[in-house]
């Protein structure tokens, strides 16, 4: 408690009181961060940096996915352009086997159903 005894005026008490107010906000902000918000403040940009990690995580997944399926379709594009050459420039050479016919069953034709009308 402070008495007014202490202090020559009103105005040195007043002063007093400020000046103890201000050293404490000055502390209170400046202060040097306890081990506790420290580790907060790690543990925060841990959260952050492993939510970027695997949203590049999946990207990237999807993206080698993309591609794998895109440099099949491109390889067998290649190689059909590229039979079709071999093959424009060299008539003998067979890229296909020779067809083998297989015998059809002939099926008889479905007989024709009479409908009866109802008049």
């Amino acid at each position: 408690m402070i008495l007014s005894t202490d202090y020559c005026s009103i105005n040195d008490l007043k002063e007093n009181v400020s000046m103890k107010i201000i050293r404490q906000f000055y502390r209170n902000i400046f202060a040097p961060a306890t081990s506790i918000d420290l580790a907060t403040i790690e543990l925060e940009k841990a959260k952050k940096a492993f939510l970027e990690a695997k949203t590049h995580t999946e990207f990237y997944a999807a993206q080698v996915e993309f591609e794998s399926i895109r440099i099949k379709r491109l390889e067998e594009y290649v190689n059909i352009v590229v039979e079709a050459r071999e093959l424009a420039t060299n008539p003998l050479r067979q890229t296909v086997a020779p067809t083998v016919r297989v015998p059809v069953k002939k099926v008889p034709a479905a007989k024709k159903v009479a409908r009866n009308r109802v008049k």
